[in-house]
């Protein structure tokens, strides 16, 4: 309704209030309808559903990538008492003979000293090389139980056939703590 057009009565505001205002046949009064309060304005639908899971999963890859830092720094640290004890065990393993058994194959013995303050499992791994540094054959020995303080016998037999200029070497060793039932 526009000013001097139509019949008096309750029409909604011209103003936008979502109310009835009653025209006068002339003029809007001032007078509105009474009962409900003016409805609400219109909820503007913004991008605030995105915006949280947007935010939800840079949260999530916050976390992940600390986590992985953290694992990261953790792994390290394992990893350099692997060496460390790697280098420790290395002192520990020696080899006290390399020499053919009586089928001709090479037999290494050696010993295990156990420097740990627990009961101690070792696994060693030794090559046999010729002369010429070609690696011949490996084998492993395993020892368990070795007490602190302790020096255990191991024995490692492989195919490699006897002959001038072999070499015997721990390739490898690791001790690992025993489990007492």
């Amino acid at each position: 309704m526009t000013d001097a057009q139509g019949p008096a009565g309750w029409y909604p505001d011209p103003a936008g209030s979502g109310q009835q205002r009653y025209f006068d046949g002339t003029t809007w009064t001032e007078n509105y309808a009474p009962g409900a309060p003016p409805a609400a304005a219109p909820v503007k639908r913004g991008h605030g559903c995105l915006y949280a899971v947007l935010g939800a999963f840079a949260l999530i890859g916050l976390i992940v990538v600390g986590g992985l830092i953290a694992l990261g720094g953790a792994a390290k640290k394992v990893s350099d008492d692997i060496t460390k004890t790697n280098k420790q065990v290395a002192k520990e393993v020696k080899i006290t003979s390399c020499a053919a058994d009586t089928l001709g194959d090479i037999e290494v013995d050696g010993t295990a000293h156990n420097t740990s303050s627990g009961r101690s499992d070792y696994l060693i791994e030794v090559v046999v090389d010729a002369q010429s540094g070609t690696q011949l054959d490996s084998s492993v020995a395993i020892v368990n139980n070795v007490e602190p303080g302790q020096t255990a016998q191991w024995k490692a037999v492989t195919t490699a056939k006897s002959a001038s200029g072999v070499t015997c070497k721990v390739a490898a060793a690791t001790r690992h703590a025993s489990i007492t039932p």
